[in-house]
This record gives C-alpha cells, sequence and structure tokens, in this order.
C-alpha cells in the first residue's frame, strides 16, 4: 500500500467562526497511532517529509506553500510558501493540496504562493516536479489508511486562537503562549511571499 504523510497547518481553519470542524478533524488526528511531529514554521518539516520516502503528501492548509520552481534561486533554502518545491521524493510522488475553499483560495490567489499566473505550478506542469499535483477543498480525499507521518504547524502569525483554542489547548499553548510565538515571528515581507494575518483572537 502507498504511503501519505499528512501535513496540517492550524491556518486551514484561520477563517472558521466556530471549533466544531477543527475539533472533530483533530479528535482523528489524535486517534491515529503514527508519529506526530509540530512545528512552528511550516518548512521546518522538510526533513521529517523527505525521510518519510512517503508516496503522497496531503497538506491542509490555506496556503498552496509551493511556487512555480523557475522562481527559485540556487542555494535558496525553503521558507513557509516554497517549501512543497524541496521534497526530495517529489518526482515520484503526489501532491494535494487541501485548501478551505478553492474559489477563495486558488481562483481567487488569497492562498498561492506563486505569484504571477504564468508561475502556476497547478496549472503548468514546468513549473512543478511532482508526479501530479492537485488543488481540493475536499476532506474525505485524505485515504487514513496509508497516513504513516503527521506533521503539524502552529503558524502563530496566521492562525485565529478562537477555532483552533480547544486543539491549542490540548498542544499546551496559551494565549499568552501563542501570542510569544506570534512576536518571535519575522514581520510580513512580500518580498519573500508570506502572506501573515495577525489576528486580535491571537493577540
Amino acid at each position: 500500500m502507498k504511503k501519505a504523510y499528512l501535513s496540517i497547518d492550524l491556518d486551514f481553519w484561520m477563517n472558521e467562526p466556530d471549533t466544531k470542524k477543527a475539533n472533530q478533524f483533530f479528535n482523528k488526528v489524535f486517534a491515529l497511532n503514527v508519529p506526530k511531529k509540530f512545528v512552528i514554521e511550516h518548512e521546518e518539516l522538510v526533513d521529517d517529509i523527505n525521510k518519510s520516502k512517503a508516496d503522497i503528501l496531503y497538506n491542509m492548509d490555506f496556503h498552496s506553500d509551493i511556487c512555480g520552481d523557475s522562481q527559485i534561486q540556487e542555494g535558496e533554502d525553503p521558507e513557509d510558501g516554497t517549501w512543497v518545491n524541496f521534497i526530495s521524493w517529489s518526482n515520484k510522488g503526489k501532491y494535494i493540496w487541501i485548501c478551505p475553499d478553492v474559489e477563495e483560495c486558488y481562483e481567487l490567489m488569497a492562498g498561492t504562493c506563486h505569484g504571477e499566473e504564468e508561475f502556476d505550478p497547478f496549472k503548468f506542469p514546468i513549473e512543478h516536479s511532482w508526479n501530479s499535483i492537485q488543488v481540493t477543498q475536499r476532506l474525505k480525499i485524505i485515504d487514513w489508511r496509508k497516513v504513516t507521518h503527521i506533521g503539524i504547524c502552529l503558524s502563530p502569525c496566521y492562525i485565529s486562537a478562537n477555532s483552533v483554542k480547544d486543539i491549542t489547548k490540548k498542544l499546551g499553548l496559551s494565549k499568552n503562549k501563542l501570542y510569544n510565538l506570534i512576536k518571535e515571528q519575522p514581520l510580513f515581507d512580500p518580498k519573500n511571499r508570506h502572506r501573515g494575518i495577525l489576528s486580535e483572537e491571537a493577540a
């Protein structure tokens, strides 16, 4: 059976008005008996994903976290908007971006990281090294039987603490701790394709 790495960014729920959906999803996540890695920034998962040697990367995220390969400079390190370009098994693997809303996140480009349409890896295969990629908002696309590793990114600059307040509590993160994490993050930098939101709830 093929193996899948499930990457989860808490910013997936940043526009969700209540906690119900996040709680239901994470009840399933926490019940799964597989290794789980927690990071502050999404690019910190790259080594773990590479070591997993999975066949499928599910990325639950408001943002695509992939740009066009031609936008990557030689010697450049992965960032929160480009780390999917740095997965070592991409040429044999499938990348599935699971976003909250395809129209908002992809079609209206609120969550894309490639900037100009000409670099869109979802439209132009020359702009990515994956065997195949797709974008969807269907959570049911996740085949839980294949999930062998889970990575959870806290993304304190992006999340609304209300929608994931129960989850952050389970992780031992109080509002104060979240706020301290936010203060430690770099400021919004459009040159680096970051699209951060500091929510009032988190502060």
